[in-house]
């Protein structure tokens, strides 16, 4: 699989550094790793003719590897990943780290 592929149009990386501030490494990974599923469910709810015409997930062929390669994390996917996330670290950890 390629590169997690952004629409770079609609993000903001600025914006989106503030509203992680705060949150650890494990955090951002989970946001983004949900961010990718949701984008999954996104395209394949919009578009059947994946499942179609692989007849299942798992296929890989060329032309299951291109539609998996095609799906964008949009901002929307972004934004709801973040808004669910909890949060490794809590308030009163984040507060003594600030303090050291």
């Amino acid at each position: 699989m390629g590169k997690l592929k952004f629409d770079s149009d609609e993000i903001d990386v600025d914006e989106l550094s503030e509203l992680c501030e705060g949150l650890s490494g494990a955090d951002v990974k989970s946001i983004v790793g949900d961010a990718l599923v949701k984008a999954f469910h996104r395209v394949t709810k919009e578009d059947n003719s994946f499942f179609l015409a692989t007849g299942h997930v798992h296929d890989n062929s060329k032309q299951s590897n291109d539609f998996i390669n095609s799906i964008k994390v949009e901002k929307d996917d972004l934004l709801t990943s973040i808004n669910s996330i909890k949060q490794t670290i809590n308030f009163n950890e984040r507060k003594k780290l600030k303090l050291m």
